[in-house]
């Protein structure tokens, strides 16, 4: 249903090598109520380091991935909002672990949203296709870059990955990223929406923060195009594959 996903930032700068917050989940899963732990460091655009170590319950990563596999979505905009409704009540751990961050760090809004961003642009891409990641139909886009080692995950509904999801496996593709940035902004007070484009395949955060940039003009509000598929990309700044702003639309406010 989904065709965002794409993986079309080739030449922007993805780090296919970096593997140090990559998880390996265990065949054998946690009991219902036990607190799965994904520890992550990573680094703002100063080069700050960070570090925290986020937990959720299993049994919530279990209802988030069943409700979205009973879901039948009439729009992407009636997919994301309820992957954001959902979920957004699970993620008080993983909150938790980001205001202390926030705290210890004396971070004010611009440099908190920066870290949010930035640990989830750290945290490796994954293709999250609705059928086999080694079918023979695959577009050639996605066919070079598993060959060149770009993680691939089969049998995903609906094409995308809940935010506890995305914890869980700790990867996903543009949109899983989104909705988690949304769910996670608009719960620290942000004014954030996501941004999708048919032409280029593509989702990204749009923010209304004061900065300068590239961005999407909403009700009279500049919300500022954010990359989260990518290390290093800062609010307002957009590849030169994408800089048709007419071209993207509101699929979540």
């Amino acid at each position: 249903m989904i065709a965002f996903g794409l993986w079309s930032v080739f030449s922007d700068g993805l780090d296919t090598s970096i593997k140090e917050n990559e998880v390996t989940v265990s065949e054998d899963p946690p009991e219902y109520n036990e607190l799965v732990s994904r520890v992550f460091s990573w680094s703002d655009y100063n080069n700050r380091k960070y570090s925290g170590n986020f937990k959720f319950k299993y049994g919530d990563y279990i209802k988030s991935k069943e409700n979205k596999e009973q879901m039948n979505p009439f729009s992407v905009n009636d997919l994301y909002l309820n992957l954001n409704k959902f979920d957004s009540n699970k993620l008080d751990l993983i909150y938790s672990t980001l205001q202390k961050v926030r705290d210890d760090n004396n971070l004010n809004r611009t440099q908190f949203a920066d870290v949010i961003v930035s640990l989830i642009q750290s945290i490796p891409y994954s293709f999250t296709i609705t059928n086999d990641c080694n079918a023979e139909n695959l577009p050639d886009t996605y066919k070079d870059a598993i060959r060149i080692g770009i993680p691939c995950m089969s049998n995903v509904k609906h094409g995308i990955l809940t935010p506890l999801e995305f914890f869980y496996y700790s990867k996903g593709d543009c949109d899983s990223r989104t909705v988690l940035i949304y769910t996670v902004l608009k719960h620290f007070g942000y004014d954030v929406v996501i941004l999708n484009s048919d032409l280029y395949a593509h989702s990204m955060i749009g923010i209304n923060l004061p900065t300068y940039g590239k961005y999407k003009l909403i009700n009279g509000k500049k919300y500022y195009f954010w990359e989260t598929t990518s290390k290093g990309f800062t609010a307002g700044v957009l590849s030169p594959g994408y800089w048709n702003i007419s071209k993207w639309f509101l699929a979540l406010k």
